[in-house]
């Protein structure tokens, strides 16, 4: 999935996973399933 693709559904719904900044500055989602 791309990374931006993935930021956006993050911002819409943050409480759907948690969301780390990994080294390189990408958000990394983990899902709570």
């Amino acid at each position: 999935m791309d990374i931006r693709k993935v930021h956006n559904l993050l911002l819409d719904e943050v409480d759907v996973g948690i969301h780390v900044i990994d080294r390189r500055g990408r958000t990394i989602i983990y899902n709570k399933k």
